[in-house]
């Protein structure tokens, strides 16, 4: 929405939310300001924040203070505080819907990916890409790339084709504005590929916690990360 707005310039509010297997809940709204000169992106809203304890280490957003669910490069060997799998925590958490960054031990075509998982768990988003570093030290924070896919009202996918060719269009343009080598090399390898055909590092999926559980031992799951959690209550039936 349009917020402050003035024949000279204005703000531009985006008022994010999630859905988790059906459960709409609240996420971080990102603000952009414009004027006649061009506009200007507030980019310390998109950072997340870590919390460390001797108890505890993990990434959360900043305006909702929901831990984040993060991935792992699966050519990345050695990552600070080793490779967690947070699907055996919700085993015995049956009232509940969550998130979880699926990492996979390698990487997978799309066409294999979509036959891993049961029908009782919705694969929402998929990990294309993200750079390379030394993350044995401390968490590097690189963002990680990939899209989001179309489902209909009774949850069945619409068409993950033409949502790969939004991300690569969306892609290749901030690619152009960043000028980087890695960046670039994966459009031109990728830009041009069947979705099937694509290679996967990893999935966010959502759905009831007893179900994600199941999960904990697939041998292609190299690490999870449970993200946002819900309660279920009775007049709001899960998706799945």
């Amino acid at each position: 929405m349009i917020a402050n707005s003035s024949i000279l310039g204005g703000e531009v509010v985006t008022n994010q939310s999630k859905n988790i297997d059906g459960y709409i809940v609240p996420w971080s709204s990102l603000h952009s300001k414009y004027n006649v000169f061009g506009n200007e992106v507030d980019n310390n809203e998109r950072m997340t924040s870590w919390y460390h304890s001797l108890k505890n280490s993990y990434e959360y957003n900043r305006q909702t203070k929901q831990k984040v669910a993060t991935f792992y490069n699966p050519t990345i060997e050695n990552y600070y505080g080793g490779v967690k799998n947070e699907l055996a925590d919700l085993k015995n958490t049956d009232d509940l819907l969550a998130e979880v960054a699926i990492s996979f031990d390698r990487p997978y075509r799309y066409s294999e990916v979509k036959k891993m998982f049961p029908e009782n768990v919705n694969v929402v988003w998929l990990y294309l890409f993200s750079e390379e570093r030394d993350e044995s030290k401390g968490r590097s924070g690189m963002p990680t790339y990939g899209f989001q896919l179309s489902f209909d009202e009774k949850n069945q996918l619409i068409d993950a084709e033409a949502d790969k060719d939004y991300f690569f269009s969306s892609f290749e343009s901030h690619v152009s504005s960043v000028n980087n080598k890695a960046m670039v090399n994966f459009l031109k390898e990728n830009e041009n590929k069947k979705v099937d055909d694509l290679e996967v590092l990893g999935v966010m999926i959502t759905g009831q916690a007893k179900n994600l559980a199941e999960l904990k031992d697939k041998p292609f799951v190299r690490g999870s990360s449970v993200g946002v959690t819900v309660p279920i209550v009775p007049y709001i039936v899960p998706e799945k």
